[in-house]
């Protein structure tokens, strides 16, 4: 029981000298510093063309950003920009736009992945919208995920 509350005790003094209660400490969670939308602007059958728009926000000053779109084997590329590289402001964003022809066959995820490098690794969000004959639908929230080169911090959601 002495040990137990010697170490109740020191993690009350390191959470107070950082400036905030152990209940605040134990509920942070942490920021996610850019998100990316993937959005049709228009509905299209298979053999017609359908635009896309794919939008990255970040939350930080980010200097080594990418965003592209990245259609599945099978679709046309008919106009538009797939892939942008360069920086942004905390809450600016950058839009990308591309004309694509449906695939005549079954359906196929469009997936849009934004990636902010930063010293020690990078940070990861996606998100995808799938197209195809029977219907056309935006899929469930993308996943964002964070990995360090040094493999000391991985985190991820869905």
């Amino acid at each position: 029981m002495p040990r137990t509350l010697f170490q109740a005790a020191l993690l009350l003094v390191a959470a107070l000298s950082a400036g905030c209660s152990p209940s605040e400490k134990a509920t942070a969670k942490p920021g996610v510093p850019l998100t990316v939308t993937l959005s049709a602007l228009n509905e299209a059958a298979p053999g017609e063309v359908i635009r896309l728009r794919a939008v990255i926000e970040t939350r930080v000053n980010a200097e080594h950003l990418t965003l592209r779109i990245e259609p599945p084997q099978g679709f046309s590329f008919l106009d538009g920009t797939a892939q942008w590289q360069g920086s942004l402001s905390a809450g600016a964003t950058r839009t990308l736009e591309v004309e694509l022809v449906v695939p005549e066959t079954s359906r196929h995820t469009v997936i849009a992945t934004g990636t902010l490098r930063f010293q020690g690794g990078r940070f990861s969000a996606r998100d995808s919208y799938t197209v195809g004959p029977a219907a056309t639908t935006k899929s469930p929230a993308g996943g964002v995920e964070i990995r360090r080169r040094d493999g000391v911090v991985e985190y991820g959601a869905e």
